[in-house]
């Protein structure tokens, strides 16, 4: 998957994947500084300047919703979040 961070938003601000996957997040910063945290699974990439991209890589083992955000300042009050929705195959949800 790729995310483009802009101020005040991520695009896409929603990824869903099923629990067991492996996922690779490309998180692009068009303008500011900003960056891509993912506390469900304790990830985070580096905070990146205009044109920078960084990745994270991990297994969905956890079947769930979870916020992904900027930390940057005040961003995530601002808006700048989206949701990882993890659906468990085994339970049908």
């Amino acid at each position: 998957f790729t995310v483009d961070g802009s101020s005040f938003s991520f695009k896409p601000d929603k990824i869903t994947v099923n629990k067991g996957d492996s996922v690779k997040i490309i998180f692009k910063d068009a303008d500011g500084r900003h960056d891509l945290v993912l506390d469900g699974y304790n990830l985070k990439t580096d905070i990146l300047n205009p044109g920078g991209s960084d990745s994270i890589t991990f297994v969905a083992g956890i079947a769930g919703s979870f916020e992904y955000y900027c930390s940057v300042s005040n961003h995530r009050e601002q808006g700048m979040t989206g949701t990882l929705i993890v659906k468990d195959t085994t339970s049908g949800s």
